[in-house]
């Protein structure tokens, strides 16, 4: 099924803070089933789909989740730099 010429993918992405790929995918399949619940022979799914479709489906990563992992990310960066700093060259001849 076709994207409708109204959908700006550009606009949508921006809806979908949170969403992970598999959200997204949910995101497009409930979209689709919204164009076919409303006309069997739908060929296209619209902007109005996709926006019902985002009221279903919910993001998997709230913001506690995303600070967590940005917190590992902080943590596990720095501790790889200090592991780097405190290696010494080792030579193997």
């Amino acid at each position: 099924m076709k994207i409708a010429a109204d959908v700006d993918i550009s606009k949508l992405s921006k809806k979908m803070q949170g969403y992970v790929g598999a959200d997204i995918e949910g995101v497009c399949r409930e979209a689709a089933m919204i164009a076919l619940r409303e006309d069997i022979d739908a060929k296209e799914v619209k902007i109005e789909h996709f926006q019902k479709a985002l009221d279903v489906v919910k993001a998997s990563v709230d913001k506690e989740v995303e600070e967590m992992y940005q917190n590992l990310e902080t943590y596990f960066s720095s501790a790889r730099a200090k592991q780097i700093k405190d290696e010494k060259e080792s030579y193997f001849g």
